[in-house]
């Protein structure tokens, strides 16, 4: 049995500065997942039960310029 419980977050802001237009992305995600190792109710040593957590964050700005070129540089 397989379980997963998280949560994903995510927002853009969207700015105007005469010829460039800016847009920033920002956010988390976090899950959990939790296994137990059972076949009709039995344990299984095979696959042991085991628990996993996961956090990421990211920001990315995407900057258009003269409606011809993206420069988009990101973290995470």
């Amino acid at each position: 049995v397989l379980e997963t419980l998280g949560i994903d977050l995510a927002n853009t802001s969207r700015f105007d500065a005469g010829p460039a237009a800016f847009a920033l992305t920002y956010g988390v995600e976090a899950y959990r997942d939790s296994q137990e190792g059972r076949r009709n109710g039995a344990a299984r040593p095979q696959f042991p039960d085991a628990e996993s957590d996961v956090l990421g964050l990211f920001i990315q700005a995407e900057t258009v310029i003269a409606e011809r070129f993206t420069i988009t540089p990101a973290l995470r």
